[in-house]
C-alpha cells in the first residue's frame, strides 16, 4: 500500500481502528503487514549521511533481506493456514490441497533458515540437484499435518511404497516438533501465550500482539485440529509419534545404492530420537530450575540489583 499518499494513511489507520474494535484480527493482521513493509521500505531508502557513514552498502542489503525473507515467512505462513483450513474443512480427501499445504510449510522452512543466516548469496535448502529431496526441511512441525493426511489418502488407495516413503518424512517433522520447542520454550505455552482457540477473554488486544501473534491466533489457530497439536501435544508426545512412524518404514536388510538414502535416514531419525529424548529431559530440568528462581524473586523486583 502507498503508504505516503494520505488518503490511503489515513485510511488505513481508520480501518485498523475499526479491526480492534470488533476484533477483526484477520484483516488486521494484512493492514499491519502492509504498512509495516511500507515504514521499512521507507527507511531503508533513507538517504540521510549519518545512516551511510555508519553502514556499508552490503550490511544494508543483507539488513533488507531479512526483513524481506520475514515477510516472506508471514505471507506463505497466511498460505500454509489458508491451504489447511481449506484442506480440513472442504478437501478432506484431495491431495493437491494437501501437497499445496505441504509445500507451504517446507517453504517456511527454508524462509526461516535464510533468515537466520547472515549472508544473503548462500541459498539454503540449495542444491546441485534440482530433484534432490531436502530431508531438513522436513523437520518442522507445520508438515505434520498435511503428511498424516497424505499418508491416510495413501493408504486408502492401497500405496504402501507411498505410505512409507511419507511415514519416514512425518517422524521427521514431529522431530521437529521437539526442536521447536527446545529454541523457543514459549512455544510450550502457545496456548497460554494468546488464548485458548475461541476464548476471546484470555487473547490480548490487537495492537498489543506482534504479528506473529497475530497470524498464530487468527491465521493457524482457527484450524481445530492444529489447536489440539499445539494445546497437547509435548515434546514426549512428539517422540512417540516419531517412533510409531517410523515403524512403518522398514529397514532394508541390504543396502545398495537405490535403499542407500532412505537406510541412512531411518537410521539418523533413530539416533535423533535418542537424542531429543535425553535433551527434552535436560531442558525441562532447566526450565523448572528457572521457573522457581523466578518465584523465589521478592514481588515487584525487576532482577536487577539496585543501585
Amino acid at each position: 500500500l502507498p503508504m505516503d499518499v494520505n488518503s490511503i494513511r489515513e485510511a488505513v489507520i481508520d480501518t485498523m481502528k475499526r479491526c480492534r474494535e470488533v476484533n477483526d484480527g484477520r484483516f488486521y493482521a494484512l493492514l499491519k503487514l502492509a504498512r509495516d513493509v511500507h515504514s521499512e521500505n521507507q527507511g531503508s531508502s533513507d538517504g540521510s549521511s549519518s545512516f551511510q557513514a555508519s553502514s556499508s552498502v552490503e550490511k544494508r542489503r543483507e539488513r533488507m533481506q531479512r526483513h524481506v525473507n520475514q515477510w516472506k515467512h508471514h505471507f506463505v505462513t497466511i498460505a500454509y493456514s489458508n491451504y489447511l483450513y481449506g484442506a480440513t474443512n472442504f478437501a478432506k480427501d484431495q491431495p493437491p490441497m494437501w501437497k499445496r499445504c505441504l509445500d507451504a510449510a517446507l517453504e517456511n522452512t527454508r524462509l526461516v533458515a535464510n533468515s537466520s543466516n547472515s549472508s544473503m548469496v548462500r541459498r539454503v535448502g540449495g542444491s546441485s540437484s534440482s530433484n534432490a529431496i531436502n530431508y531438513k526441511s522436513y523437520q518442522n512441525s507445520q508438515t505434520i499435518l498435511p503428511l498424516q493426511s497424505m499418508i491416510r489418502i495413501a493408504k486408502s488407495k492401497g500405496n504402501e511404497k507411498r505410505v512409507k516413503e511419507l511415514s519416514l518424512m512425518l517422524s521427521l517433522g514431529y522431530l521437529g516438533g521437539v526442536r521447536e520447542r527446545m529454541v523457543d520454550p514459549a512455544d510450550n505455552n502457545k496456548g497460554d501465550e494468546t488464548g485458548k482457540h475461541g476464548d476471546n477473554n484470555k487473547v490480548p488486544k490487537l495492537d498489543k500482539l506482534s504479528t506473529q501473534q497475530l497470524l498464530q491466533q487468527y491465521y493457524l489457530r482457527r484450524t481445530s485440529t492444529l489447536v489440539e497439536m499445539e494445546d497437547e501435544f509435548s515434546n514426549q508426545t512428539f517422540l512417540e509419534s516419531a517412533k510409531t512412524s517410523l515403524a512403518f518404514c522398514d529397514l532394508p536388510g541390504v543396502v545398495n545404492s537405490e535403499n542407500f538414502e532412505s537406510w541412512l535416514l531411518n537410521h539418523y531419525v533413530q539416533f535423533q530420537i535418542e537424542h531429543l529424548a535425553e535433551e527434552s529431559v535436560i531442558w525441562m530440568e532447566v526450565q523448572r530450575k528457572h521457573q522457581a528462581m523466578l518465584n523465589r524473586r521478592p514481588e515487584g523486583g525487576s532482577g536487577n540489583s539496585k543501585n
